[in-house]
């Protein structure tokens, strides 16, 4: 029931003004602290997140959509990659690289109706995110959850470290680990 509650009151603090994020926790905290003071110290310890990841964290809550789009197009590559699939590969690459500049216009169009711009740089780290967002289901997962903290990188080889990355890490659904892609490959 704690799972519940701190997670309802994350995703209001997550979905939120970032400039508000502190005085928001404090209330949220301060609130719920004269009943379950273990979920207050709870509430309290959430963390801010970067601004990148308040765009991104805007843009699962406004426009869901581009990730879901995004993540099927990941799920291709990485189908794509396991069958070294080439052609398809070089086209999906040319298509990542399309539906990323969209992405990235969208996040910044959101954050804006949210009552922040963002700057080229964290428009850069907006862009790496949803690149690993389609390079890792774990990523995507992270991101599509809309408590994201930082910025994600992926390197094309290994899972996207998600350590620090997202509040409340335990309440994300698993994703398939490297050793469980093998294993449903084999028992195809």
């Amino acid at each position: 029931m704690e799972d519940e509650a701190l997670a309802d009151i994350a995703d209001r603090l997550y979905a939120g003004a970032l400039d508000d994020f502190v005085a928001s926790r404090a209330a949220a905290a301060k609130e719920v602290a004269g009943r379950d003071k273990g979920l207050a110290a709870a509430v309290r310890s959430l963390p801010k997140p970067s601004v990148a990841a308040w765009a991104l964290n805007m843009l699962a809550r406004h426009r869901p959509d581009v990730l879901d789009a995004l993540g099927d197009l990941g799920a291709r590559m990485r189908a794509a990659q396991e069958s070294l699939d080439a052609p398809a590969l070089r086209e999906l690459g040319r298509e990542r690289r399309t539906m990323l500049a969209d992405a990235v216009d969208t996040a910044r169009s959101v954050a804006r109706e949210q009552g922040r711009s963002i700057s080229d740089a964290m428009a850069s780290d907006v862009e790496e995110t949803l690149r690993a967002l389609t390079a890792d289901q774990g990523a995507a997962n992270a991101v599509g959850s809309g408590r994201l903290l930082k910025v994600l990188s992926a390197d094309g080889v290994n899972d996207v470290d998600l350590d620090g990355a997202v509040a409340l890490p335990g309440l994300l659904p698993a994703a398939p680990t490297a050793r469980d892609r093998k294993s449903t490959r084999l028992n195809s």
